[in-house]
């Protein structure tokens, strides 16, 4: 062997023995798509030997690849044909093979085209095994998993608890207050104070159920352009009074404030319980700050209202802090608060499509920003107040509604107003009489969530029986997709509700429709 030999062997050899020095794999693939060689490790990491590997081609683990998002990780994906189709160097990409043991083991590869002149004879393919890595992360993933679904349903049982606890209240002052008046022996000015304490008791348990579905998202919002510096400033000097002495309430309204679709309303609730919060965490006095500021979106966008609410209080530790818009969480002592105060006003903001963020120090006080997205719609044009007392009618209206004691009610105010009244227990036995009877019915009340069959479902049906069906959905949840994609005869009523509030919207829909005799189809 010539000295040039030797000195090529021993090249060879060199190579050999830095490429099998290298921590990951290596494999070299031909532009035919041949694998000419790899070194142990590649061999390792898809099990096999090296005589094996070498008499495969880069085809042969076509579909046994994946990217990360789990779709297949194509021939053409692969990083050795875009480095011989390219001739430029690849970047890493993460991609998981089938080995011979059928698991996925998870490598980031790079490659770097071989040339011979200008033309690409094939492509070196590095790698690095993460696959105990990946493990380790999917563990790690699945168990912070358990540990939110673990904090979720201790959020479900506090707020089961709590739910329990202020229903059982007012259920006992329903219920008692309803008995007594149920005495025949009772005097009639002591009847109609029963009755009263009654009322007042129910209106407490539909504020705590608008709570509840402002927690889950899930109320009814009555939207409209608002101007958030005319509806704090009234509400600040209300509030002055309710903070009591010791502590000062500023607001600073910020100039040319956007305009915000939202419920006026729930707004003022989530003011009134951040103030609350505030006044409750400073005990000792100071100042309370209200502050709205416009604050410009990214790209152009309109961007958010900003609410932002500072106490001098004593601030809240880092775990209170992470907890604080749990439901029925408190730090107060046991009849000083619900709890339900900041999830509350998460809960509102959520359903705005805004947020809300904390910042907080121990000893240095809390702020909590309320951010809103900033609308270009402008208010509608006002109009004349409705009368006080609702008139009745005498058209026929089918009531739909599964829960017995609502559909009763509902039948009871009617007809108390002269309506004629059909009533259904389900969308089935609605369907019957509605085919039945479609000539008679001016008007469906009907309750969205039934089983079986939901009260838009039995719409449709019925929009075939006779195209003309003026209705009147009723909802304890939030309706308002309802109102988007119907036409001008429906309508959506929040429960619960009021004999005045419904029969002003009966006849407001009557009124819409008139009293003109349908024709035949």
């Amino acid at each position: 062997m010539s000295k040039h030999e030797t000195s090529l062997e021993e090249s060879k050899e060199l190579n050999r023995r830095l490429i099998e020095a290298v921590p990951g794999g290596v494999v070299h693939i031909a532009a035919d798509g041949s694998i000419r060689s790899a070194n142990t490790a590649a061999c390792a990491f898809l099990g096999l030997t090296y005589d094996e590997l070498t008499s495969k081609y880069a085809s042969d683990f076509d579909k046994e690849t994946i990217f990360e998002d789990g779709s297949i990780c194509r021939l053409e994906d692969y990083p050795a044909s875009k480095a011989m189709a390219t001739g430029e160097p690849q970047l890493p990409i993460t991609i998981g093979v089938r080995t011979r043991s059928g698991d996925i083991a998870w490598a980031i590869f790079t490659a770097v085209p071989v040339m011979s002149g200008e033309d690409v004879t094939g492509a070196v393919i590095t790698f690095v095994d993460i696959s105990e890595r990946k493990r380790i992360e999917d563990e790690r993933r699945e168990l912070e998993h358990q540990l939110r679904h673990a904090q979720k349903m201790e959020s479900v049982g506090q707020l089961a608890g709590g739910i329990a606890h202020d229903f059982n209240n007012l259920l006992q002052a329903i219920l008692c207050n309803v008995d007594l008046a149920l005495d025949a022996n009772l005097a009639a000015a002591r009847h109609r104070d029963c009755l009263l304490q009654a009322r007042r008791a129910a209106d407490r348990a539909s504020e705590l159920a608008q709570q509840l579905l402002a927690f889950g998202k899930r109320q009814h919002l009555k939207r409209a352009p608002i101007a958030l510096n005319e509806l704090i400033a009234p509400l600040a000097r209300m509030l002055r009074r309710l903070i009591g002495e010791g502590i000062d309430l500023e607001f600073i309204p910020g100039q040319d404030l956007g305009l915000v679709n939202a419920d006026g309303g729930h707004i003022e609730q989530v003011i009134v319980n951040l103030i609350v919060n505030a006044r409750d965490a400073m005990q000792e006095g100071g100042r309370i700050t209200i502050t709205t500021e416009n604050v410009p979106g990214e790209g152009g966008g309109l961007g958010h209202v900003r609410i932002r609410v500072h106490d001098a209080g004593h601030g809240m530790t880092p775990d209170v802090a992470s907890r604080a818009f749990e439901p029925f969480f408190t730090t107060k002592e046991t009849g000083k608060g619900t709890g339900l105060g900041l999830s509350v006003v998460y809960g509102i903001a959520q359903q705005h499509g805004g947020t809300v963020r904390l910042d907080t120090v121990p000893g240095k006080g809390s702020t909590f920003d309320v951010l809103l997205p900033r609308t270009d719609l402008r208010p509608p044009p006002a109009s004349e107040e409705r009368p006080s007392s609702p008139e009745g009618g005498t058209e026929t209206i089918l009531v739909v509604d599964d829960e017995e004691l609502v559909r009763s009610v509902a039948v009871n105010v009617l007809e108390h107003a002269g309506y004629r009244v059909l009533a259904a227990a389900n969308g089935g036995e609605a369907l019957e009489i509605y085919r039945q009877r479609y000539e008679e019915v001016s008007l469906v009340l009907m309750d969205v969530v039934m089983p079986r069959m939901n009260g838009r479902r039995v719409h449709e049906l019925m929009q075939e029986i006779h195209p003309d069906v003026p209705t009147i959905f009723t909802s304890g949840y939030d309706a308002s997709s309802l109102e988007r994609e119907a036409d001008v005869r429906v309508e959506v009523l929040e429960k619960p509700y009021g004999a005045e509030t419904l029969l002003q919207r009966v006849r407001d829909a009557l009124g819409v429709r008139g009293t003109a005799p349908r024709s035949t189809p």
